[in-house]
């Protein structure tokens, strides 16, 4: 139902059983001040046959305690007869104009005024809130209501399927306080302290990370050659977004989106983000919400490390880095393994047949003793192959320590050096080893690995020997992932 048609509603029906006299005041005998004002525009033009609502500071619109309403004269003019002293809101709204005003007010005994004129009473127009459900564990059926406003309203089944629910109409106001009517509960009413500054025309976005301010919206549209029979969780994503936009985040239902900056060409920036539910069964367009953030934004799990590489030599998205048996191999120094379990996935354009030697290595993950692994190119006789070797037993003959392969099987063989570009996934799940090439499983087995792996204490790409090529998007992951992630990460770079 439309929110300004869900309100006139509200408030008919709880005006029915009231006694109501010719100007629209509620009546009733007990003496007290009278409130009287003249309601505005923001320009100060007089706005006639507008709602004017007194209500209680902690009234619930869903079980309320009614006590005046009236509309405004055709000069903009009301009053409200017979007041008690107390704490009041006065709440104004004009549904066909979508604007409202939300005003403190306290009666006291010691007021010597029988007659209270306001001023400032001009109306803006609303603004929403979208609020993550699981922000307040908020289930279906629950109702939320602004405390102090004629503001409720139910969480819908859609509601609760999306994970967030958005509220409109809302007056732009600073509130402090929320009441929550559990459907399902031993405790029904729930009152809980906030801080939400609501602002004219805006939308807040209310999530685990923060509140947020956007009157902006960005759409990406997925390739329709992206194939997905089952939604997958924690997918990285590449967005290019204007420069001009300061520590961006993305935010889409509830979910908050830290961004990571990899390089800006002209007036875009290119980041990457983990969406936390990616579904594109339905459909291959997702539209976010663009707010300024001073979080600072890593990736964070499931992506532990990425190197975009974007240097001299033109790359899968933006630019990469040329490697040469000439230079020095690139380190990045953290834990490969964790939990037993590592991933690492990357673009490559080699050709075999140039190397410089045979068995040229294109990452090694080792320890001081060689446990661990290598992504390499396997030998001259096969030269545009590559293929992964693990190492995780070691041996003592005499004081000499020997390394030995854990098998005599090069995993993951893909003829992919052949001097274009192609993709290579590598993860290690304790002990199982999947490898994707160009979104193709091509090796998905139990490993033997007696005693484990060592713990590497960090990444060597371009080891020796080292290659000549051009490698682009390296991601370094947790491992745990299944193969439709894996095969995902690949559809979502190959089409951007």
């Amino acid at each position: 139902m439309n929110r300004s048609l869900f309100l006139s509603a509200l408030l008919t029906f709880f005006l029915l059983g009231c006694t109501v006299d010719t100007a629209g005041v509620i009546t009733e005998t007990e003496s007290g001040k009278t409130i009287a004002g003249i309601v505005t525009d923001v320009n100060g033009k007089p706005l006639p046959k507008v709602q004017v609502t007194l209500i209680d500071s902690v009234y619930i619109a869903a079980r309320p305690s009614f006590k005046r309403q009236v509309l405004s004269d055709d000069s903009g003019r009301f009053s409200i007869d017979s007041v008690p002293n107390g704490a009041y809101h006065l709440a104004i709204i004009d549904t066909l104009e979508d604007r409202s005003s939300l005003s403190p007010l306290s009666l006291l005994k010691t007021d010597s005024s029988t007659t209270i004129d306001l001023e400032n009473l001009s109306l803006q127009k609303n603004a929403a809130f979208n609020l993550g459900l699981s922000l307040f564990n908020l289930q279906a059926g629950d109702t939320l209501c602004l405390t102090g406003t004629l503001s409720c309203q139910v969480v819908s089944e859609q509601d609760y399927a999306s994970g967030f629910m958005i509220v409109e109409g809302i007056t732009a106001h600073r509130f402090k306080d929320l009441t929550i009517l559990r459907a399902k509960a031993s405790t029904p009413i729930e009152r809980i302290n906030i801080d939400w500054e609501l602002e004219s025309k805006a939308t807040l976005y209310i999530t685990d990370l923060g509140n947020y301010f956007s009157t902006l919206n960005y759409t990406k549209v997925f390739d329709e050659k992206i194939e997905q029979t089952d939604p997958i969780d924690s997918m990285p994503v590449p967005f290019f977004l204007p420069s001009s936009i300061f520590q961006p985040m993305l935010i889409n239902g509830g979910n908050a989106i830290p961004l990571e900056s990899v390089f800006t060409e002209g007036d875009s920036t290119l980041y990457w983000g983990i969406i936390p539910h990616l579904d594109l069964t339905t459909s291959k367009t997702m539209t976010f919400a663009i707010v300024d953030s001073a979080l600072v934004s890593p990736l964070g799990s499931p992506i532990r490390t990425l190197k975009s590489f974007h240097e001299s030599s033109p790359g899968v998205i933006g630019k990469a880095k040329e490697f040469s048996s000439t230079l020095s191999p690139v380190i990045i120094s953290e834990p490969v393994f964790q939990d037993s379990s590592v991933g690492i996935s990357f673009w490559l354009k080699i050709d075999g047949k140039a190397q410089a030697s045979n068995n040229s290595v294109i990452v090694s993950a080792r320890s001081a003793t060689g446990k661990g692994f290598d992504i390499r190119q396997r030998d001259s006789n096969d030269s545009i192959s590559i293929g992964v070797r693990l190492y995780s037993d070691t041996t003592m003959s005499g004081d000499t320590l020997i390394i030995a392969v854990s098998d005599t099987i090069v995993y993951g063989a893909a003829k992919i050096l052949d001097g274009t570009w192609h993709h290579y996934t590598l993860a290690i799940n304790k002990a199982h080893l999947s490898i994707i090439a160009d979104g193709e499983l091509i090796r998905n087995t139990d490993i033997k690995i007696n005693g484990g792996f060592y713990s590497p204490s960090e990444f060597s790409i371009g080891s020796d020997p080292q290659f000549n090529g051009t490698l682009d998007e390296m991601f370094i992951f947790n491992g745990s992932q299944d193969t439709s992630w894996l095969k995902m990460l690949y559809e979502i770079q190959r089409l951007f």
